[in-house]
């Protein structure tokens, strides 16, 4: 009988924690991306996460076909491997002329010491790319992903509909599914904006603020 009920209570562990973990794994969905510490790489990543990940590109396509004059979603061809920096300073004006590629403008914060208020909402305009306007708006929260030690987790859309284009969480930062929107604006180009902005901006200043200290 003991022996019987020793493998039954082994039984249920094993079961118990099975389960625990495929509970974890399921917060955290194949589709979810965690990005590595490393802003360079992070970046890079995101870039790829952007472009292929199926729901980001269903959500996009469906605005744009809503409004056809807001813009397009990446960069075109010639730099759509380049980062933002080196689209700016390293793409020869001949290569630009011939293919009919623009410089992005540059959007957001420049760097992490300088960066005091992430931004929180950002307007394109007509016929420029949404994929560098993305970017801008997560890039702080990758450099503070590095500074606190932590890997920023991003997350598709569940729906089609709606304006939500990922949920974007950090541990221990306060920042947990925050859901970033992205909708056509009637005269052209897209508005992209955060949920809870100011409880964001709180949460980004105040880790912000332990991290620069110590340096």
């Amino acid at each position: 009988m003991l022996g019987r009920h020793s493998a039954a209570g082994k039984t249920f562990i094993i079961a118990f924690f099975l389960a625990l973990w495929i509970g974890e794994g399921s917060l955290l969905s194949a589709s979810a991306m965690r990005l590595p510490q490393s802003p360079f790489k992070a970046e890079k990543k995101l870039g790829r996460w952007l472009k292929r990940e199926p729901s980001v590109r269903e959500k996009i396509s469906r605005i744009i076909a809503q409004n056809p004059a807001a813009g397009s979603y990446a960069f075109p061809a010639a730099l759509a491997e380049m980062g933002l920096k080196d689209a700016l300073a390293d793409i020869p004006a001949v290569e630009e002329r011939r293919t009919g590629a623009s410089r992005p403008r540059p959007m957001g914060c420049a760097n992490f010491s300088e960066c005091r208020l992430p931004p929180l909402e950002l307007d394109t305009v007509s016929g420029e790319p949404l994929e560098p306007a993305i970017q801008a708006m997560l890039r702080p929260w990758l450099w503070l992903a590095e500074a606190v030690g932590r890997r920023l987790v991003l997350t598709p859309p569940q729906s089609g509909e709606g304006a939500q284009l990922l949920a974007m969480s950090l541990q221990d930062c306060g920042v947990g599914d925050v859901r970033l929107n992205v909708e056509a604006r009637p005269g052209g180009g897209f508005r992209i904006w955060f949920d809870q902005g100011m409880a964001l901006a709180e949460a980004y200043a105040r880790q912000r603020g332990r991290e620069t200290a110590s340096y």
